[in-house]
């Protein structure tokens, strides 16, 4: 018992090599440019659903008023609804799965590699803005 204790002391003490922090910093801005690619294509599959709504009510209003007066087998396409669109990944591709890296480890890797805490930073981990690293 007192030898499996002595190894985990012996790990506790071992300093954490640099490249874990070069790491755990870059898994930290890939996870940044995942969420603002989402939130980038979230907001085109919103732009384009309202454009869509916007077009299929316009198409409804002209039918409407004028399609009783086109005789069917002049213009097959103008009952039509607008093509709908979806952004999703490439083909074969999935979305990225990044692991949730705790704050404070993203604080002691920026502390010990002396990188500045950034804008994006505070906003993808929550870090209070006026930590100082």
């Amino acid at each position: 018992m007192s030898e499996m204790l002595q190894k985990q002391q012996d790990v506790e003490i071992r300093p954490v090599p640099i490249l874990v922090h070069k790491l755990l910093l870059e898994i930290a801005r890939r996870r940044r440019f995942r969420e603002g690619v989402e939130k980038v294509v979230e907001g085109m599959m919103a732009e384009l659903e309202t454009m869509s709504s916007e077009e299929r009510q316009l198409r409804d209003d002209f039918n409407a008023e004028h399609g009783a007066h086109i005789p069917a087998d002049i213009c097959l396409c103008i009952e039509n609804p607008p093509t709908r669109w979806e952004v999703i990944p490439w083909a074969g591709d999935i979305r990225e799965v990044l692991p949730e890296i705790d704050a404070d480890l993203l604080a002691q890797a920026r502390k010990k590699l002396k990188v500045p805490v950034t804008a994006e930073d505070v906003i993808a981990v929550g870090m209070p803005v006026g930590d100082s690293l």
